[in-house]
C-alpha cells in the first residue's frame, strides 16, 4: 500500500482509495489501528465524493478550540487579578480594622488619661515646672532633674558623637491606644530607641522605679546596683535569692578550679617521670 493513498474524509477518518466508482465518487475503506500500532485497512468500505489530502476539523469545532484555549488564558488571567484583589481588600480590611480598634481604644480608660497625661506633660514644659527626666533603657533607668535653663544632659551619656544633627522626642502611639515618648539612637530616626518618661518631682521618678522593681520576679547585678543607687527599697527574699544564685555559681566555678588543678599537677608529675 503505497502512503500517498492516504485521504481523509471531511469528518476526519483516515482511508484508503481502493477505486472510482465514477468521475465524481470514489470507493474507499477506513483505516483501523490495531493494539501494536499498526494502521490496516480493515473497515467496511463506503463511496465518498470529496476526500481531503491532511486532516480538517469543521469550522465549529475550530472555533470552540480557539476560544476554549482563549478562555483558559483569561481565566487564569482574571483568576490572578481577583486572588491580587482579594489580598489586597484582606490588607486594607486588616490596616483599616487597626486604625479603629486603637482610635477606640484611645477613647478608653486609662488611654485617655494616657493622652492627657502627654498633654500636661507637654504643658508644664510650656510653663517652666519643675521637671524629672527618667530614661529606661536596656541597662537600667536614669534619672536627672532638668536644670534651670530647662536643659537635660542626660542623653549625653547616649551620645554616639554626632554633634551635626539634634535627636528629638518622639511621641508614639502604641495598638492599645497607649502613648509614649522615645528618643531613637541617631538624628535621622534609626537605630533602637530608648523610652522617657517625665515626672513633677524625685519623688514621683523614684516610686515609679520601685514600683518597677517591686514587680520583678527576682533581681540581677543590674538591678542591685540600681536599687542602691537611687537608694530604694531591696526586698530580702529577693536579694537572698540573687546571693544565693551568685554562691552557687562561684562554688560551681571553685570546683572546676580544682579539677582543671588536679589535672594540671598530674599532668606536671607525669612529664617530670620522664626526665632522664
Amino acid at each position: 500500500m503505497m502512503e500517498e493513498k492516504f485521504k481523509y474524509t471531511a469528518d476526519g477518518k483516515k482511508v484508503v482509495v481502493i477505486g472510482d466508482l465514477n468521475q465524481t465518487e470514489k470507493i474507499v475503506q477506513e483505516i483501523y489501528v490495531t493494539e501494536d500500532g499498526c494502521e490496516i485497512p480493515q473497515g467496511e468500505r463506503f463511496v465518498v465524493k470529496s476526500l481531503l489530502d491532511a486532516p480538517a476539523k469543521p469550522w465549529k469545532e475550530k472555533e470552540l478550540e480557539r476560544l476554549e484555549s482563549e478562555y483558559e488564558k483569561k481565566s487564569a488571567y482574571w483568576e490572578t487579578k481577583m486572588k491580587q484583589l482579594i489580598a489586597d481588600k484582606e490588607s486594607a480590611y486588616k490596616a483599616l480594622t487597626a486604625r479603629v480598634r486603637w482610635l477606640r481604644n484611645v477613647a478608653k480608660e486609662p488611654q485617655m488619661k494616657s493622652l492627657s497625661n502627654v498633654l500636661t506633660t507637654i504643658a508644664d514644659f510650656m510653663d517652666g515646672s519643675e521637671k524629672w527626666i527618667l530614661v529606661d533603657e536596656w541597662g537600667g533607668f536614669v534619672l536627672e532633674k532638668f536644670d534651670d535653663n530647662g536643659v537635660s544632659r542626660i542623653m549625653d551619656k547616649f551620645e554616639r558623637n554626632d554633634y551635626d544633627s539634634m535627636r528629638l522626642l518622639s511621641l508614639f502611639g502604641q495598638s492599645d491606644g497607649s502613648f509614649d515618648f522615645k528618643i531613637n539612637n541617631y538624628s535621622d530616626g534609626s537605630g533602637s530607641d530608648k523610652k522617657v518618661l517625665f515626672f513633677k518631682s524625685k519623688r514621683e521618678a523614684l516610686d515609679f522605679m520601685q514600683a518597677k522593681f517591686d514587680n520583678r520576679s527576682e533581681y540581677d547585678s543590674r538591678d542591685i546596683e540600681q536599687l542602691t543607687k537611687y537608694e530604694l527599697h531591696i526586698d530580702p527574699e529577693k536579694y537572698n535569692r540573687y546571693q544565693t544564685k551568685l554562691i552557687n555559681i562561684s562554688y560551681t566555678r571553685i570546683e572546676k578550679l580544682k579539677e582543671e588543678l588536679c589535672n594540671a599537677e598530674e599532668g606536671y608529675e607525669e612529664l617530670k617521670s620522664t626526665l632522664k
